[in-house]
């Protein structure tokens, strides 16, 4: 790519980006430069990776025509203090939550902004990214970012106001396997079997399911009843999941943390 692209803060998130744009040979390693105000990040990303590091954003953004934003929501405002004309001509990706394209647009005077809403699997490369469409944008820059979150798992489309509805779901949504996982493990340690054994065959079953759910392209509720014989062992557990009105739960929990998302977009 003739693209030269800067990291903005490096944390988790963004040192997953880094290796996969650089495994992947979207960027060259010579065009690409890492800014971060934390010195440990940056010797530990100077000892890993053949880039450029440098604690000032100010020469990250001189440097480059795409600014990855991954930075802390709260420091934004901070990050472009006194640089802002330098911005206004550059594509600005942004993994950061809560902050509004408008927002963005405002900080950099950039009209070329992409938001985005990675999860947590996009750490191994299992990740499905959500990318926000607005006005402003370039056919290109849709391009290089699906390019981009598609070295680190899956990509939809979607407009921006539903990214609080997409936290809800995808972003916070491995959270509530790992609690589902969590429990499986306790119930069959309570049933005796011992808690490396029950990891296995929880963590296992998980992945199965999900592989499964993938490649079979069959819709869950299909998939539920190909496993459930009547009156057999997963009916009997299915029963008590009804009986205790876990998918009203579910239901209500999303809706809960899509508000709750709104919530903190505003500052709240």
């Amino acid at each position: 790519m003739k693209n030269k692209i800067a990291f903005i803060g490096c944390g988790n998130m963004g040192q997953a980006l880094l290796e996969s744009v650089l495994n992947n040979n979207i960027f060259n390693k010579k065009d690409i430069i890492v800014s971060d105000k934390r010195i440990s990040v940056l010797n530990k990303i100077r000892r890993k990776y053949p880039i450029k590091v440098t604690s000032s954003n100010d020469l990250a953004v001189s440097k480059s025509d795409v600014i990855l934003l991954a930075m802390k929501p709260q420091d934004l405002n901070s990050a472009f203090k006194g640089i802002k004309d330098k911005l206004k001509d550059k594509l600005i990706i942004s993994v950061l939550a809560g902050a509004s394209s408008s927002i963005i647009k405002k900080v950099t005077a950039s009209k070329r902004v992409i938001r985005v809403m990675p999860n947590a699997p996009a750490l191994c490369g299992c990740g499905i990214t959500a990318i926000a469409v607005n006005a402003g944008l370039r056919e290109k820059d849709l391009v290089l970012c699906e390019m981009i979150f598609k070295s680190v798992g899956d990509t939809v489309f979607i407009k921006e106001n539903f990214l609080d509805a997409v936290t809800a779901i995808s972003g916070s949504g491995p959270a509530y396997f790992f609690l589902l996982m969590e429990a499986m493990i306790d119930a069959a340690v309570g049933l005796g079997i011992k808690k490396p054994i029950a990891q296995r065959l929880v963590l296992q079953t998980a992945f199965g399911a999900s592989m499964q759910s993938c490649y079979m392209d069959i819709y869950p509720s299909k998939l539920r009843k190909m496993v459930t014989s009547k009156g057999g062992t997963t009916e009997a557990a299915l029963k008590v999941f009804k009986e205790k009105g876990f998918e009203k739960i579910v239901k209500e929990a999303i809706v809960k943390a899509s508000k709750r998302s709104k919530e903190l977009s505003k500052g709240r």
